[in-house]
């Protein structure tokens, strides 16, 4: 019996933790988003903490 071919891939997760003081005034947030996204991150988690901001974005590499 012949089994049918896969193409097997193997995908890679990376993630990216941007950390911003919650009191700055800035855009860097916003800058940083569009730049990280045309650039295929893909943002996943927003978290508050202390006097800090934490960004999480994530990217799936196919091999």
């Amino acid at each position: 019996m012949d089994l049918p071919i896969c193409n097997e891939k193997e995908v890679t997760v990376l993630s990216k933790t941007l950390k911003y003081l919650r009191s700055d005034q800035s855009n860097q947030v916003k800058v940083h988003k569009e730049y990280l996204e045309d650039r295929g991150w893909i943002f996943d988690d927003l978290s508050y903490i202390d006097s800090h901001i934490y960004v999480v974005y994530k990217k799936e590499v196919v091999k």
